[in-house]
């Protein structure tokens, strides 16, 4: 079982806080699966135009800015986190394919 410190809902409060580490964390738990999400999402489109590795990474800037500046009121929980960063990464995918 993982300790508390490591926990998603401590990365995000660090993460809230400013803390570069909890930022890597929460990059290395979720980038394959929100890659994941991109690559559905992209199927359509010739890969050479965008890949879903730019939607993922577009769609952590958005967040990891989002955080700096208050933009989330609901980020309590892996939940949360989930959600936000899927709506991201489906408006980034959604852009794409226009």
């Amino acid at each position: 079982m993982m300790s508390d410190s490591h926990s998603v809902t401590n990365l995000i409060y660090q993460l809230e806080a400013g803390d570069s580490a909890a930022a890597k964390q929460v990059w290395d738990r979720f980038i394959h699966r929100l890659i994941g999400l991109a690559r559905k999402r992209l199927q359509r489109l010739p890969r050479r135009a965008l890949d879903e590795e730019d939607v993922a990474i577009s769609a952590f800037n958005a967040f990891f800015q989002g955080v700096e500046e208050n933009r989330f009121e609901r980020l309590n929980d892996r939940d949360d986190l989930w959600q936000v960063l899927a709506m991201l990464a489906e408006r980034k995918a959604i852009g794409a394919l226009r």
